[in-house]
């Protein structure tokens, strides 16, 4: 039960975080870090090796917007 929570919020999020994305906005970034941290330990734990890296590497690209919209504002 708690795995089918998780993927419930994890999917939400991913969902949010996109269209706050395609707003402008830049807390989006926020809500796929947390989705994507959610994903990886879901899809590792069915031994799905290629989307959990594939999400570990999500989240850093999701860090790496933050930081580069957040420097972007800042100009």
């Amino acid at each position: 039960m708690l795995a089918l929570i998780a993927e419930a919020v994890a999917t939400v999020g991913s969902i949010v975080g996109i269209l706050l994305i395609n707003h402008r906005r830049r807390s989006g970034f926020l809500w796929w870090v947390v989705a994507d941290v959610l994903w990886v330990p879901i899809l590792a734990s069915r031994e799905l090796w290629g989307a959990a890296g594939l999400f570990a590497f999500y989240t850093v690209l999701a860090v790496h917007g933050w930081v580069k919209w957040g420097k972007e504002v800042s100009r």
